[in-house]
């Protein structure tokens, strides 16, 4: 059974619409200001901790690291 990937143009995280130019991308995955600002204030107890987690692999799953650019 294949598994439906995320919208590119949703933040990864709350799955809202993102069209602001504040909203970050990491790999070509969108997260919007909002889940920004949690994720950088949360800790391993902060409630929503684990959805950022699972947000965050989701990422780094989809990447082909034969196209990331290493930096020496």
């Amino acid at each position: 059974m294949l598994e439906k990937q995320p919208d590119r143009n949703k933040c990864i995280v709350c799955q809202c619409q993102c069209q602001r130019q504040s909203d970050i991308s990491v790999l070509g995955w969108l997260i919007c200001t909002e889940c920004e600002i949690e994720l950088v204030k949360s800790n391993v107890n902060h409630h929503g901790y684990d959805k950022y987690v699972k947000s965050l692999r989701t990422i780094w799953q989809t990447v082909s690291w034969e196209d990331v650019p290493l930096f020496v």
